[in-house]
């Protein structure tokens, strides 16, 4: 069979993509992702794959050469505003985890589909730093990071949810409790009034939350924790805007 230079193009740039795709993906998670039983209900294969705990140095800029501080800013469809990376002059390290996704574009499009809203950037690995000196990845890996499209404090409509915080909170936890003060100190936003104590019990909020103790303590040490309202309270609070 005799090939022509247009069907031999098109076989080196197959070969070429499946080069590139072949790579393994990690992904930054900086939020919510940085819980593991959070994270895997994205993806049931994700069972078993470590999050290992690194900085995303201030010297981060993504495509645009725009830098970054996490904060909280995306305001989710279902009522409330999620954390993200914000646009600054100056960026800030933000603590979080990397975990390998998989070699193909499927594995990726499960946590497109859960982070829409959001852009996947590129980061360069140089931009990671472990906080445990035994912990690697591959030299050649591709690493993602989700920012979102608009960037939005938080308003009445769409308060910080404790129940939100809880996850990110444990899954910093997942590593030290050290880890998770960074992860309160490295975020910016926690001085807003809307904020809602949506905990199922949020009165006794040990009952379903086990580490509630741990959670409160790092709160009320780095947080305008006084700021926070019972959902009752949070109520009165909007009848008197």
């Amino acid at each position: 069979m005799k090939w022509s230079n247009t069907s031999s193009l098109f076989v080196c740039i197959m070969l070429f993509s499946s080069t590139l795709l072949a790579q393994d993906q990690y992904i930054f998670g900086y939020g919510s992702l940085m819980n593991t039983k959070s994270r895997n209900s994205s993806d049931e294969k994700m069972q078993g794959v470590p999050n290992i705990p690194v900085t995303l140095s201030r010297r981060f800029v993504d495509s645009q050469g725009d830098s970054y501080v996490r904060a909280w800013n995306y305001r989710a469809g279902s009522g409330f505003t999620a954390l993200g990376l914000r646009k600054v002059k100056h960026g800030q390290d933000i603590t979080g985890v990397i975990y390998q996704v998989g070699e193909s574009e499927s594995d990726m499009a499960n946590f497109d589909q859960r982070e829409e809203g959001y852009t996947r950037e590129k980061v360069s690995s140089e931009f990671i730093h472990f906080e445990n000196p035994q912990d690697y990845i591959p030299a050649d890996s591709q690493i993602w990071v989700y920012i979102p499209k608009e960037s939005s404090r938080p308003v009445a409509k769409y308060p910080l949810l404790q129940s939100y915080i809880d996850i990110c909170i444990s899954g910093a936890l997942e590593h030290s409790e050290e880890f998770a003060k960074k992860f309160i100190t490295t975020t910016e936003g926690w001085d807003t009034e809307y904020w809602l104590d949506d905990r199922l019990l949020a009165r006794r909020p040990w009952v379903y939350q086990k580490q509630y103790k741990q959670i409160h303590a790092i709160l009320k040490q780095h947080t305008f924790l006084k700021n926070r309202k019972f959902s009752e309270e949070y109520a009165v609070f909007l009848g008197d805007q």
